[in-house]
């Protein structure tokens, strides 16, 4: 399949790589450089008008009538647009135009795989490895969403499970997660954001009435975002009788 770029008739015939007029215009699988709405229809691929732009099932855009319907992928006229099967318009991180107030973390935004095995371990128990898939996403608010999921390594059992939010302190560095685990822990750990690192503690816990004892007391939590491009974490926490120790060390390779 050879297409010409209908932008510019210097651009010349797309098959498979970048348009050469304009490296910002990325690379498609087959079809037309989608810098501008103009250019018409992708016959498959995902539109890198924007980097953040995924494919979208068939279907018309139903945000105007005018930008017609694409064999696949997105409309390239809006980020916003976007159907599912259902015709019904999606909320998603891919979706809607990141709000500047979390700008500083999008270095984050995503999903991670450990590309090695994490390391658990703590005087209490025995030392265990473990996989884990990280997802940060976003809807537009000043907030970023976050799961995390955890499996050991062997038998593939899950473990600690994490879900929440990521909140920055308008006109600062001090950033906020609040956490929810599935042992039973809440919990909003605070700290500072220097660069691409974020080193946080808690500030403040609770728990179900039966939770296992016994009980977490802190936890502190270094994510920095490595030269090497991998992510990297490491969570220490303190008992009722054990003090602050490392727990878990864990990297990722952004999967998506």
């Amino acid at each position: 399949l050879n297409l010409p770029c209908p932008r510019d008739a210097a651009h010349g015939t797309l098959h498979t790589g970048p348009c050469p007029q304009d490296a910002a215009h990325g690379t498609l699988p087959s079809g037309r450089c989608p810098q501008d709405a103009a250019h018409g229809t992708l016959p498959s691929g995902r539109c890198t008008r924007d980097p953040a732009l995924r494919t979208l099932h068939t279907g018309p855009c139903p945000q105007d009538a005018a930008h017609g319907t694409l064999p696949s992928g997105r409309c390239p006229q809006d980020a916003a647009h976007g159907t599912l099967p259902t015709g019904r318009f999606w909320l998603d991180s891919f979706a809607v135009e990141l709000n500047p107030a979390i700008l500083p973390l999008d270095w984050l935004l995503g999903t991670w795989e450990s590309d090695e095995l994490g390391e658990g371990s703590f005087p209490t128990i025995a030392p265990f490895r473990y996989t884990e898939t990280l997802h940060f996403s976003h809807v537009g608010q000043p907030v970023i969403n976050f799961m995390f999921n955890a499996f050991h390594a062997e038998s593939r059992k899950p473990l600690h499970r994490e879900c929440g939010f990521i909140r920055i302190q308008p006109g600062t560095n001090n950033v906020a997660f609040i956490i929810a685990q599935n042992s039973g822990l809440v919990e909003i750990e605070e700290g500072e954001l220097s660069g691409q690192q974020l080193a946080l503690h808690s500030r403040a816990l609770a728990r179900t009435s039966f939770a296992k004892e016994p009980h977490v007391q802190q936890i502190s939590r270094l994510i920095q975002l490595r030269p090497d491009g991998r992510l990297e974490q490491t969570v220490s926490m303190a008992l009722e009788n054990q003090p602050l120790t490392q727990h878990l060390h864990i990297t990722y390779r952004r999967a998506s």
